[in-house]
């Protein structure tokens, strides 16, 4: 349950809040205001001059975690992690709106529930769209959950710049084993027909995704097509061709995909292609261990304040079950697995799942000794998580650090 409600003045002269929030899925704030976990924070941005985002309070008093998106050196304070929740399109919030509801001063955080903060909770509110699936498609028969498992396949396969799937592969990953299914048209038709009615209720141009999947012999959409596209069927092959590729342009380059996700209350579909090329068995890191992953784990080792430890480090720490950690701090029960700025998103899957294992294990090792079983086992990037594996460590409550910069010391 949320507690507070805060209105914050977002400085994004300062640092790109935005982009860390579209990219990281959170943005840190200074630790001085009082925030508690579970309070709601809307984020007021100064260079669109609207409130733009509602985030939660999911963290207190943790280092800084947005420090890439500074324009200028981070500061080094203890600060509160603010979640993305989601996204607000449209006119309502903008400041002229919000001062006849008593905005008068952004210097400070607006606390509490006020006329102002209702209003804004309300205008969040009313942004959610999730009924727009069952309105569109029949009450009867599977098209409503097909949909729901067809649009975040799709709008993965866009992020990623896909434009050779098949009507075979996207049964295939429905569930379908011989890739075939004699409705997928129509469920793809409902789907086109939703993401128009969100456009219009909105007012925000989506494209369609739906030119992403083709015919495996002619690499096109099929004739059913025409339902996106009047007189798709009457179209020559070179004009189809020309005109597929303009739609798969705009699909690929759109920036509010997971903004299409949140309003239809949809969330990022895990990688199939991650989970092959780990089941595969050629994501394991076997082959040597590279300088960056050794200097990465030797300075948290060194440097154990970075990971909420009091100790130096063990580094290749070995488990009763023979795994080897990358770090272990014995007397904070810290368990670390890092993954360099040079690891694929499949290897950061492997390290989600890998600190499930390393905390169950440590866990038992501690109930044979007749110990509290109560170790962490937090996952140390470089880089940043893909939608996806967002998707995972909120699922799994796996606690990650992200964008980590060696040499990035707290004073």
């Amino acid at each position: 349950m949320a507690g507070q409600y805060w209105l914050v003045y977002a400085n994004e002269k300062k640092c790109d809040h935005t982009k860390s929030l579209k990219e990281l899925g959170l943005i840190s704030w200074v630790n001085k205001y009082k925030f508690q976990v579970g309070d709601i924070v809307y984020v007021y941005v100064s260079d669109e001059k609207y409130v733009r985002f509602k985030t939660v309070v999911s963290e207190v008093n943790v280092p800084r975690k947005d420090g890439a998106y500074w324009y200028e050196v981070a500061p080094k304070d203890r600060t509160c992690t603010l979640d993305y929740v989601a996204e607000y399109h449209g006119t309502a919030l903008y400041r002229p709106q919000l001062e006849k509801f008593g905005l008068k001063s952004m210097e400070v955080p607006i606390r509490s529930k006020s006329a102002l903060l209702n209003y804004i909770t309300e205008q969040f509110h009313s942004a959610d769209y999730t009924y727009l699936i069952d309105e569109v498609c029949p009450q009867s028969g599977k098209s409503n959950e097909l949909v729901r498992q067809i649009l975040p396949i799709l709008i993965g396969w866009a992020k990623k710049g896909c434009t050779n799937k098949t009507y075979s592969d996207l049964n295939k990953q429905l569930g379908y084993i011989d890739g075939k299914n004699t409705s997928i048209g129509h469920q793809l038709g409902c789907l086109n027909t939703i993401l128009e009615r969100l456009s219009e209720a909105t007012s925000v141009y989506i494209p369609t995704p739906n030119c992403l999947v083709c015919n495996a012999q002619t690499g096109l959409p099929s004739e059913g097509f025409d339902f996106v596209k009047n007189r798709y069927k009457e179209m020559s092959a070179d004009e189809r061709e020309k005109y597929v590729r303009q739609l798969n342009s705009e699909a690929i380059n759109y920036k509010n995909w997971d903004w299409v996700l949140s309003r239809l209350g949809l969330k990022p579909v895990v990688s199939v292609e991650n989970e092959t090329a780990i089941r595969s068995g050629k994501v394991h890191g076997y082959g040597g261990e590279g300088a960056d992953h050794k200097a990465l784990k030797e300075y948290i080792a060194n440097n154990p304040q970075n990971v909420g430890a009091k100790e130096i480090g063990t580094n290749e720490y070995i488990l009763l079950s023979a795994d080897r950690l990358d770090v272990w701090f014995p007397s904070s029960k810290i368990a670390v697995e890092v993954k360099p700025k040079s690891s694929p998103d499949s290897d950061i899957m492997r390290g989600l799942f890998q600190c499930v294992k390393y905390k169950a294990i440590l866990d038992a090792e501690s109930a044979i000794h007749g110990e509290m079983p109560d170790a962490k086992a937090i996952l140390v990037l470089e880089g940043s998580l893909s939608p996806s594996n967002r998707e995972i460590m909120n699922t799994l409550g796996i606690e990650v650090i992200e964008n980590f910069v060696i040499n990035n010391i707290l004073e």
